[in-house]
């Protein structure tokens, strides 16, 4: 929907609605409650309007009813480019499941730049699984990164990733810094971290290590990693 449309509908139903107590988001839930009546007793030309009104007026339930009715093509002539265009505004309005099936979208067209900002966007939301995806495409350099690779980024999205604490991350890195980096202190600091957390096979790696440059370097750098993901 058109900003300058968006706008004239907000004026207008807020002229509407002055003076009687109710707010946009009122007006909104209103519609869509009248919406769901509509299409619950199939009356669906009477519900798409108002479904309409209500996801045009920023409603969430009503944006990704309307996604939805246009991905499948059940009660609307499918229709992926305005599927899209709804998972959108509900992605704008805070929706991170609406913002991956944008993703997935984008991604298998081969839109690499906008995939790449949504799959950005994404992780932002703290979505663990796109911020492991991200660290995975720079230390690789696949399509998503444009391939690319960016070690400095990799790392970036994998610290985001490892506030987590889950073991599967730790493990990842260590490896990054084992195959990509070649950094034993960095790998040792991290085989630290991940024993901390509770692994307890990671100790037998710990105990393996026969430098005291490597176990010194590496336990300092541990206490910065445990400061870095509380």
């Amino acid at each position: 929907m058109g900003e300058a449309k968006r706008t004239i509908l907000i004026l207008i139903v807020g002229f509407l609605i002055v003076g009687r107590g109710y707010s946009l988001g009122d007006t909104a839930q209103t519609l869509y409650e009248s919406a769901v009546y509509a299409y619950e007793i199939k009356d669906i030309k009477k519900a798409l309007p108002l479904f309409k009104q209500a996801g045009e007026l920023g409603h969430l339930e009503a944006q990704n009813r309307l996604a939805n009715f246009s991905l499948s093509g059940d009660i609307v002539s499918q229709d992926y480019e305005e599927a899209m265009k709804w998972f959108r505004e509900a992605g704008n309005n805070g929706d991170v499941q609406a913002l991956r099936t944008l993703f997935n979208y984008t991604n298998s067209r081969g839109g690499k730049e906008q995939a790449l900002a949504l799959a950005i966007e994404i992780a932002n939301h703290g979505d663990y699984e796109c911020q492991v995806l991200l660290g995975d495409s720079y230390a690789v350099g696949t399509r998503l990164a444009q391939y690319k690779q960016d070690f400095d980024k990799a790392i970036e999205w994998y610290l985001k990733a490892a506030k987590s604490k889950n073991m599967d991350i730790f493990e990842k890195i260590i490896s990054f810094y084992q195959i990509y980096v070649k950094d034993d202190v960095e790998q040792y600091a991290w085989a630290c971290v991940k024993a901390k957390y509770g692994d307890s096979k990671t100790k037998d790696y710990l105990y393996s290590v026969s430098s005291p440059k490597i176990v010194k370097a590496g336990y300092l750098r541990s206490l910065e990693l445990e400061k870095l993901l509380d």
